[in-house]
């Protein structure tokens, strides 16, 4: 059955219901009555009498024009943002007769915050895929620059941001390292390459408690923080977050996310904690690794590369090495048995250290394998052959005048050589030659 209302006193029934009800004219579209939860709605006691129905579900003054014709009796629903009144509107709209004459019945509800719940719950869920994918980056790169590169642009894009970037302090200032820039946004990584842990004092102890700097609008820092102010706004900042990168329970850095829009931010502290913690653990993760390849291939008395170094040098040498000099060098330390019975085996190190120290001034770091407790082994790269036996006779020298022992030395070089195997072998076999004379002649 059809609603009929005699006149606008009849509608005065609308006031007793918490929902907002108004009725508007079919052909001018202006508010012929609002209850009474409509002005509680608004805040004021404003005359909404003479205004267009537009006012209440677009925020517009004007009639929009919207309005599909009607028949009596019809029902219609209307789910729209109101910038006016910064709300979320859902209504039914439906045409009765007021007077004998069509009108336009409305039943409006505020939706604000369901529409807000679905909009968090949205970002978050959008957000925790942002996480997701961020962590697989992380775990499975080998190159760990592209995966932050890549993170940032996730990050920025899903934060519709205009920057995005990474801060690591490095003795004792923080220097960007990575960033990402919305389209249209100028970088500012060389600008702001460097910043001093004194122009941001108020954030570290926040840092240190692993929370978030959260500024949803750097005008108030005007008055209360202005160089704190000054370094944002001249970077064009209005909105930002930066969440702390730990090493060793230390602040190592920060995330940050320049003019994220406001609606986001409450998603963006722990999606960036997440985040910072991920990467946090991954560089101590790196950190390990890199310990275990250096025990794996470094010597760790002399520093030199040990013999899964010399292995693994000489292999790759031999499968993708070509049109190139080598000079390989053999050293063997004599009567180091001697030295550890008389003398004592730290006596004995001491040499092999001492040694050692003699290669490094002589050859890079790289070049220099210990393969045996008193062996030694130099691979030399396009260096000359006369170069090379230089650098040997400038060590033979040394030790006659410097050195309580002798080395017997066994060199071979080639341009580029068919075999390096043999070219080593080569080497060997020299030294061992050496040996044997020292041995049988003591010299």
């Amino acid at each position: 059955m059809d609603l009929e209302l005699k006149d606008l006193k009849d509608a005065e029934v609308f006031n007793l219901m918490n929902d907002m009800v108004y009725i508007t004219d079919l052909e001018s579209h202006e508010i012929l009555f609002a209850n009474d939860a409509v002005h509680r709605f608004l805040g004021s006691p404003k005359n909404l009498l003479g205004m267009t129905c537009s006012v209440l579900t677009l925020g517009e003054e004007r009639h929009c024009g919207r309005c599909p014709a009607e028949t009596l009796g019809a029902m219609r629903e209307t789910r729209c943002y109101n910038p006016l009144l910064k709300r979320f509107i859902y209504a039914k709209t439906r045409i009765i007769s007021l007077g004998g004459k069509p009108v336009q019945l409305v039943v409006s509800f505020d939706v604000s915050n369901i529409e807000h719940e679905k909009q968090e719950l949205a970002t978050a869920l959008q957000a925790q895929e942002v996480l997701v994918s961020s962590i697989r980056l992380l775990h499975e790169t080998t190159d760990i620059n592209h995966a932050y590169d890549r993170i940032l642009k996730n990050i920025g894009e899903d934060l519709s941001a205009d920057r995005t970037y990474t801060f690591i302090l490095k003795k004792g200032l923080f220097y960007n390292t990575h960033e990402w820039c919305a389209q249209g946004i100028e970088s500012r990584k060389e600008a702001r390459c460097v910043v001093a842990p004194q122009l941001i004092k108020r954030w570290l102890p926040i840092f240190k408690e692993n929370k978030c700097v959260v500024l949803e609008d750097i005008s108030a820092l005007r008055s209360t923080h202005p160089e704190e102010y000054d370094l944002l706004h001249a970077q064009n900042i209005r909105t930002y977050i930066a969440a702390p990168i730990h090493h060793h329970d230390k602040v190592a850095g920060f995330i940050g996310v320049d003019n994220p829009p406001l609606e986001k931010m409450k998603n963006i502290a722990p999606l960036l904690l997440s985040l910072a913690y991920y990467i946090s653990a991954r560089r101590v993760m790196l950190e390990h690794t890199a310990m275990l390849e250096s025990m794996s291939y470094q010597d760790r008395m002399t520093g030199a590369g040990n013999r899964n170094a010399f292995i693994r040098t000489t292999e790759q040498l031999e499968r993708s090495f070509s049109g190139h000099s080598i000079g390989i060098a053999y050293f063997d330390l004599n009567g180091l048995k001697e030295i550890n019975d008389t003398h004592g085996h730290k006596y004995g190190d001491k040499a092999i250290i001492a040694f050692a120290r003699l290669l490094h001034d002589t050859f890079p770091p790289e070049a220099i394998f210990r393969i045996g407790g008193d062996e030694f082994v130099v691979l030399c790269i396009d260096e000359s052959e006369a170069h090379l036996k230089e650098k040997i006779s400038h060590i033979k020298e040394n030790l006659r005048k410097n050195s309580p022992f002798s080395v017997s030395i066994g060199v071979a070089w080639e341009n580029k050589p068919k075999s390096i195997r043999a070219l080593i072998e080569q080497a060997d076999q020299r030294m061992y030659t050496e040996k044997e004379s020292f041995h049988k002649f003591g010299k």
